[in-house]
């Protein structure tokens, strides 16, 4: 990967926002940046069983809600960063 800059701060209230359990009140925010692919190639780990690369219209669904607004961003190219 190569970074090219910032895309995007991206923190909506609506799906961003999560209560634990005992009561305990979260809300998480995502910084998501512009880069270039160098090498596709990759691998699954602990975390993550698989890793594949796909164009944003044969993307998997469904998307996690979070990562909606930054892939209709990433498409859109232009102007930026965007906050959401």
């Amino acid at each position: 990967m190569s970074i090219d800059g910032l895309l995007g701060v991206y923190s909506d209230p609506g799906m961003q926002v999560h209560r634990y359990p005992g009561g305990r009140w979260r809300h998480f925010f995502g910084v998501v940046f512009r880069a270039r692919v160098l090498e596709r190639r990759g691998e699954g780990d602990g975390e993550a069983r698989e890793v594949a690369f796909f164009a944003l219209d044969e993307l998997p669904s469904p998307l996690f809600g979070p990562d909606a607004p930054v892939l209709r961003d990433a498409a859109a190219g232009g102007a930026g960063p965007f906050v959401g």
